[in-house]
């Protein structure tokens, strides 16, 4: 954010720390992760900074122009968010997506198996240009998916009700987007604070950098479940 870029950069700052560990030879590098287009917009002025990490994926390409503006500075691009926090259903449509960009310096995707991290490593190595049916399917889960979707990033909590924010939007994924209905609503069930627990205080959404309308999200997650 703003404040803590403002806070990085001030006397006794993280920045003035980093540069000196430079200097002395402890670090080799030093890059910034944002998540807003502004921000990003600021950081590719910097002279000190050698590698930007941004969320870009098939349904978040705000930041497009920017990546390019990197390749011009010779700046680093670490890609972040490539699966869009777990919300796209076509993992290697994503990945094929971002490896057919040259402005990427290098792709991140989570993965939670040893099968998983093999499967990228298939689809990176057989990377070819999508197909007309394959971007077709890009526009259709932009359809989908909108912009108003959790990324997972958890800035958003603690919550002061006590649940777990994304864990809320996660199993409404599962339920609305993979069809897994009676999975995701026993575990639901089973969660001990639900989306029907938010208290409506709103610091939820004065932490999330997608600016998300996180307590409206919620009352769709209750009705999904709850009815």
């Amino acid at each position: 954010s703003p404040q803590d870029l403002e806070c990085v950069l001030g006397p006794g700052g993280a920045l003035e720390a980093l540069l000196e560990a430079k200097a002395e030879g402890k670090i080799g590098h030093i890059g910034i992760t944002l998540h807003t287009v502004d921000m990003f917009r600021q950081a590719v002025e910097f002279d000190w900074v050698e590698t930007i990490m941004f969320p870009y994926n098939l349904v978040e390409t705000q930041g497009e122009e920017l990546i390019r503006e990197c390749v011009r500075r010779d700046i680093g691009f670490i890609n972040m968010k490539p699966m869009a926090g777990g919300a796209i259903d076509n993992p290697a449509l994503a990945l094929r997506f971002i490896l057919s960009n040259p402005d990427v310096s290098v792709v991140i995707p989570g993965v939670a198996s040893v099968n998983e991290a093999e499967q990228n490593l298939v689809v990176a190595e057989n990377n070819i240009p999508l197909t007309s049916k394959e971007l077709s399917d890009v526009e259709r889960i932009r359809d989908s998916l909108g912009t108003q979707f959790c990324r997972r990033c958890n800035y958003c909590e603690p919550c002061s009700a006590g649940m777990s924010i994304y864990t809320q939007f996660l199993l409404e994924g599962y339920y609305t987007r993979y069809n897994l209905t009676k999975w995701a609503t026993d575990r639901y069930n089973a969660l001990s604070k639900k989306a029907s627990d938010c208290i409506d205080c709103g610091v939820c959404e004065t932490r999330c950098p997608y600016n998300l309308p996180i307590r409206q999200m919620l009352k769709n997650v209750q009705k999904v479940f709850e009815g």
